[in-house]
């Protein structure tokens, strides 16, 4: 049974969220405002001019592939404190001249109480709809689905579901057959100084996870923003065999991925000492984190290859051009896909209008 059930007045229906709530909203939506950049990377796949507005202006990465048109949408901010390094920049008078029909959210943890009363109070606030969504990574396809209906592409939205129903299928049966024993330990550096990271069971780092990686950090969970921060002592009693490096620091030749190897303390750690230090790729959004977008799921395809090129035989070059085919319409050279794979920080396209 459908979760949207044509309801009084004419011209709306009410809408039941993943968090339970029912809200009345538009039977025809044209215009949606996502109040966390999760929300707004899905909106981006699925319907770009929809999209009311940006959460931050533009990043490097949306600014080498996107058009013009939505590069030029306001930035109307988010809301909490979960994003944009724990400030709230929501400019409520901007989304207001936006007019959105309806403004979503998507969850960096499991929906609960404080979730459901920020959306209420906007909701209130704004007097326009607002609907929330849970944006655990294996819960993607049935979120494409739901925002699909509500914003009238389904069409659309089952087809970017069924692959991600398909590819994590795959995934999930292919680490099932390794033994934990074979499993290889995965450490998320984040910041300069890579001594930030996400433990087990974060949503920012369920690439690993879902990858088949364990995730090597047994420490405590810093809610919204991450980055908890560790000790070298922690780092070097863990020891990992994979590391994956988001420092922040864009292309910078001084960043934390290529110092690794002369530094007294990296290089003590087994991952340097393999070569086996990645930083995740990335094209209009990262494929591992920052902002956990749909993106992850390529992200999780690449990681697991990564860890596992015997158990995943991906041609990587083939996944890469059908998703941004099939998530973004873009069509890839073989020279930019190889970019991409080789240096992710550097890859260029050919903007369309």
């Amino acid at each position: 049974m459908s979760d949207i059930e044509k309801t009084p007045p004419v011209g709306t229906r009410l809408v039941t969220d993943m968090a339970g709530r029912k809200v009345i909203v538009k039977e025809r939506v044209e215009k949606v405002f996502g109040y966390n950049p999760m929300i707004t990377a899905l909106m981006y796949a699925l319907a770009p001019e929809k999209i009311a507005g940006h959460n931050f202006p533009p990043s490097p990465l949306e600014l080498q592939v996107a058009p013009q048109s939505y590069l030029d949408l306001p930035v109307l901010g988010v809301l909490g404190a979960l994003f944009g390094g724990g400030k709230q920049t929501l400019n409520t008078e901007a989304i207001r001249q936006a007019q959105p029909d309806v403004i979503l959210s998507m969850t960096l943890s499991k929906i609960d109480e404080p979730e459901v009363q920020m959306a209420e109070n906007l909701q209130k606030e704004l007097d326009i709809p607002v609907l929330i969504f849970d944006g655990a990574l294996e819960r993607s396809a049935e979120v494409i689905r739901r925002v699909g209906l509500v914003i009238g592409v389904e069409d659309r939205a089952e087809m970017l579901a069924d692959y991600f129903d398909k590819k994590l299928d795959i995934i999930q049966r292919t680490v099932a057959t390794i033994p934990k024993s074979s499993r290889h330990t995965v450490y998320y550096a984040q910041t300069p100084s890579g001594l930030h990271t996400e433990p087990r069971g974060a949503r920012h780092g369920e690439v690993i996870d879902l990858a088949g990686g364990i995730n090597c950090a047994e420490t405590y969970e810093l809610r919204g923003c991450g980055q908890t921060p560790i000790s070298a002592d922690d780092l070097l009693r863990w020891n990992p065999e994979v590391i994956l490096v988001m420092s922040d620091e864009g292309n910078s030749e001084d960043r934390l991925l290529t110092r690794m190897t002369d530094d007294p303390f990296w290089s003590c750690l087994e991952a340097v000492k393999r070569g086996t230090c990645y930083e995740p790729p990335g094209l209009l959004y990262s494929w591992f984190d920052r902002p956990p977008s749909i993106n992850r799921l390529i992200g999780v395809i690449w990681l697991s290859g990564v860890l596992y090129p015997q158990q995943f035989n991906w041609d990587m070059a083939d996944e890469v051009r059908c998703f941004y085919r099939l998530f973004y319409r873009m069509e890839l050279t073989s020279e930019e896909i190889d970019s991409l794979l080789a240096n992710p920080l550097v890859v260029k396209h050919k903007k369309t209008a």
